[in-house]
């Protein structure tokens, strides 16, 4: 039984090869370009956009929280790690906000279709 569903993504996986390639050579470059633009500016002031950011929008006791955390990372050098995960994490939610909003309103307009994809949006959750 195990043989056909292999065959079967085996055989999916040769024909969208080119579709693919394409969405992971996409995703990647996306990725590289955050990921490089973080990594090339200095630590201090990427962190202190975001700390401004943090203060604007949620008040002094989030920029302090922040401006320490911030500092912890950099002092203790895990900067480009933490850069690499805001990247994947960035480009993760530019693909779901992409891919999201135009499903939710399709399905806010298509109950049927709603009807049948609900059991996957359920489980994916």
């Amino acid at each position: 039984m195990d043989d056909w569903i292999k065959d079967g993504f085996d055989w999916h996986r040769r024909a969208g090869r080119g579709v693919f390639d394409t969405i992971t050579a996409g995703m990647r470059n996306l990725l590289d370009v955050i990921e490089v633009e973080f990594v090339d500016a200095p630590w201090p002031v990427v962190a202190f956009v975001v700390l401004m950011l943090a203060y604007l929008s949620a008040g002094p006791r989030v920029a302090i929280f922040t401006a320490v955390a911030l500092a912890y990372v950099g002092l203790l050098d895990f900067w480009e790690k933490a850069v690499t995960t805001v990247a994947l994490l960035g480009v993760a939610v530019l693909i779901s906000i992409t891919l999201g909003i135009p499903f939710g309103v399709f399905c806010a307009r298509r109950p049927r279709v709603y009807s049948v994809l609900r059991p996957t949006l359920d489980f994916m959750q």
